[in-house]
């Protein structure tokens, strides 16, 4: 079966009724003196949630990157004037930009290279899934959503490298996705279909990473 590979493209709790998903995902919280962001990373056949924490004063960045129920902490920095970002621990590091309420970027870790995002969990909650897409290609399709109906994620293919990120929004549960040369569209509960150039194929995910 021919394979796509997707050109690089950056851009910008428990059961959330308004978005009618059942069950619980990455759940989130606010402490009022810094500002948290839940969301994901995907690389080649890795799958795993990331938390990050912004300082009330805008410089101090630290996170939480879990896969495969491991949990690594991070320690980096946020500028405010770049809206950069930079975090690293374990065999783990972190470069991307916020853009309005989704940080995303790059990663490396032992697996390789990635690509993560993350939404802001102020005045809303947070939920992550991780899941596959397949067709012309196949690999990892990791979402986060928040009850405002924002999306984010990133995919990462398990045979050639092709890795992106994933932003749209959700509407009474149906998801409208996007990314360099192609769109993705279906529900979080039931999965869906994504096109690319010449190919397509199907995506689906579950309630927890």
């Amino acid at each position: 079966m021919r394979r796509i590979t997707f050109t690089s493209w950056l851009v910008s709790s428990c059961c959330c009724s308004l978005l009618a998903f059942a069950g619980c995902g990455g759940s989130s919280s606010n402490s009022g003196t810094s500002t948290t962001y839940h969301g994901i990373v995907a690389a080649a056949n890795e799958s795993g949630t990331l938390s990050i924490v912004i300082s009330s004063a805008g410089t101090a960045a630290t996170g939480t990157v879990t896969v495969s129920g491991t949990a690594t902490n991070l320690t980096g920095t946020y500028t405010a004037s770049s809206y950069a970002l930079s975090l690293s621990g374990g065999a783990y590091s972190f470069t991307g930009t916020l853009s309005s309420r989704t940080f995303s970027g790059t990663y490396t870790g032992p697996k390789g290279a990635g690509h993560f995002s993350a939404l802001s969990d102020e005045g809303t909650t947070v939920t992550s899934y991780c899941g596959t897409y397949s067709g012309a290609d196949s690999g990892v399709w990791n979402l986060s959503v928040d009850a405002n109906g924002n999306a984010t994620g990133a995919y990462h293919s398990n045979t050639g490298g092709g890795s992106d990120v994933l932003s749209g929004t959700v509407t009474s549960g149906n998801v409208s996705l996007t990314y360099s040369g192609g769109t993705a569209s279906g529900t979080i509960a039931g999965g869906g279909t994504w096109t690319a150039g010449g190919g397509s194929g199907t995506w689906t995910v579950a309630n927890h990473c």
